[in-house]
C-alpha cells in the first residue's frame, strides 16, 4: 500500500515539478526524494520528464490520483496522508458493507488489536461509525472506499501487464485476482483455471482458447470449489453451468463449503440455484439450466451418476 511520505507528496503535486523543489517542500533531501518518486512510478501514480538538467515530477492521470485529489479538497481537516498510509487502505477497501473487527482482520491479514487501533482513530475523525459489533464508512466518505478500490485496482492492472499484453480482469479481492487472457502465464503465483481445468477432474470440454488465471500469493492449486465459482464469473451460460453441476456430484463437495466460497466470490446465487436443481431433479430451475434430461445424457456421457 502507500505509505504516509508517499501520500503527502501526491498530495503536494501541482503540475510539473522540479524534483529539488518537490523535496524541498517536503522537508526531504533529494535523494530520499528521488527514491519516493520511483516508488510512485512503479506503482503508476506519478511520471517524470527532463527539462534540460532538471527532472520534472507531475501527477499520473488514473482513477486513484483523481479520488486523492477530491479527499484533499472534500476534507482538508482529516490529515488524509496519517489517515490513508499503510494499514488503513485495506480496511478501507472492506467497507462495502458493515463489518466486525474480527471480520476485518481476517480480511487483511492484521491483528485484531491493529485494526481496533485503525478504527478508533477513523472513529474519533467521523469516518466510521459503529452499530453494535459491526463498523461501517460515513456516507459523506464513501470516497475513501472508492480510493482504495481503485488503487487495488490500478496495482492488479500493471501486475499482470508484466506477464501479458492483452487481458480481460475478471474478479479482484484486494489480494487476488481473476483474469482472462489468450497469452500464457508460466509464474508460480498464478493458477490456471477455468473450463480449461475439467478435464483434470475426469470432465474434459471443449474451450474457446482464451485462457484463465487466478493469480494468488496464498494459494498452491485450485480445488474443485475454486474451480466452480472461477467458472460461474467467466460464464453462468447453461454448458458450464452443466458442468458446474457434475463437478458438484462427481466431487462429492460439501454443499456448505461451496455456497461460504461462493460468498467470496459473489456468485452465491448462482450457486445455490445449482444445489437446489440437483436436490429437486431438475424441478427447480432456472431458465440459464438444462433440462434434468439434458443432465442426466451429458452426466452419462461421463459416467457421472447423479
Amino acid at each position: 500500500m502507500l505509505g504516509e511520505t508517499e501520500i503527502e507528496l501526491l498530495l503536494n503535486l501541482e503540475g510539473k515539478k522540479p524534483l529539488k523543489k518537490v523535496a524541498k517542500e517536503l522537508d526531504l533531501s533529494q535523494s530520499y526524494t528521488s527514491q519516493l518518486v520511483s516508488k510512485l512510478q512503479k506503482k503508476g501514480l506519478i511520471k517524470t520528464e527532463k527539462s534540460g538538467k532538471k527532472k520534472l515530477v507531475y501527477q499520473a492521470e488514473n482513477q486513484t490520483i483523481e479520488n486523492l485529489q477530491k479527499i484533499k479538497n472534500l476534507y482538508p481537516y482529516i490529515q488524509t496522508a496519517k489517515i490513508l498510509s499503510r494499514k488503513t487502505l485495506p480496511i478501507l477497501y472492506h467497507f462495502n458493507k458493515p463489518m466486525t473487527v474480527k471480520e476485518l482482520a481476517e480480511e487483511t491479514g492484521n491483528y485484531r488489536n491493529t485494526v481496533n487501533r485503525i478504527l478508533k482513530k477513523l472513529k474519533n475523525r467521523g469516518i466510521v461509525q459503529k452499530k453494535g459489533s459491526q463498523y461501517k464508512l460515513n456516507k459523506d466518505f464513501k470516497i475513501l472506499n472508492e480510493l482504495a478500490k481503485s488503487y487495488t485496482h490500478l496495482q492488479h492492472r500493471r501486475e499482470i501487464s508484466s506477464h501479458v499484453n492483452t487481458f480481460t480482469m475478471l474478479w479482484e479481492s484486494l489480494e487476488e485476482f481473476l483474469v482472462q487472457t489468450p497469452e500464457e502465464i508460466d509464474y508460480k503465483k498464478y493458477h490456471q483455471t477455468g473450463p480449461e481445468l475439467f478435464g483434470r477432474f475426469d470432465l474434459p470440454l471443449t474451450t474457446t482458447g482464451r485462457k484463465h488465471y487466478f493469480r494468488s500469493k496464498e494459494k498452491r492449486e485450485i480445488d474443485s470449489k475454486d474451480l466452480i465459482c472461477h467458472t460461474l464469473l467467466i460464464d453462468k451460460g447453461t454448458r458450464y453451468q452443466s458442468y458446474c453441476m457434475l463437478l458438484i456430484k462427481k466431487g462429492d463437495i460439501n454443499k456448505g463449503e461451496l455456497v461460504k466460497k461462493a460468498e467470496k466470490f459473489g456468485v452465491e446465487k448462482t450457486v445455490r440455484s445449482l444445489i437446489k436443481y440437483l436436490e429437486t431433479r431438475g424441478e427447480k430451475k432456472t431458465p440459464e439450466q438444462p433440462t434434468w434430461r439434458e443432465l442426466k445424457d451429458l452426466a452419462f456421457d461421463y459416467g457421472v451418476k447423479i
